[in-house]
């Protein structure tokens, strides 16, 4: 019994892969970021004028406001599809709407409400966009501290 089986799984086992190399080529890769093809693909990107923006120290309760801009680097119009902080503490507002042509500028407001905080804040903004990554991280930082006499 055990000849029969090994007799039969043998040749399907040889024979059965073919033994055809198959070859990978760049046109079946559909990112146009890490293949390589004959025709560029136009992509946007998002490029901060300041990544970072640090407020310093301020006492608890505090609001901070800051406008980030950026340049759409790329070759294709940019479209923001939305911003987001990284906690309820902040408020992204009056964001560019309309696509960005490559070279031109957008931006946005951020609002940094530090009620209950305390601390080292590193409060991170996500930028989702049509860009490859599809979001960019910008960031507010500074320290909160209690007022005197609380």
């Amino acid at each position: 019994m055990r000849k029969i089986v090994l007799a039969i799984a043998l040749p399907i086992f040889l024979f059965g892969c073919g033994g055809e190399d198959r070859k990978i080529t760049p046109d079946i890769i559909k990112n146009p970021v890490s293949g390589s093809s004959e025709k560029e693909t136009e992509v946007p990107a998002l490029t901060f004028t300041e990544q970072r923006f640090e407020f310093g120290t301020i006492s608890q309760g505090e609001r901070i406001e800051h406008t980030f801009e950026f340049t759409n680097t790329g070759t294709a119009p940019l479209v923001i599809n939305a911003i987001e902080g990284s906690c309820g503490c902040t408020v992204v507002d009056n964001w560019t709407k309309d696509p960005i042509q490559p070279g031109e500028k957008g931006s946005f407001l951020a609002q940094f409400n530090s009620e209950g905080k305390e601390g080292q804040q590193n409060i991170r903004i996500t930028v989702a966009a049509n860009t490859i990554p599809s979001s960019s991280i910008a960031v507010m930082a500074g320290n909160v501290v209690k007022p005197k006499g609380k």
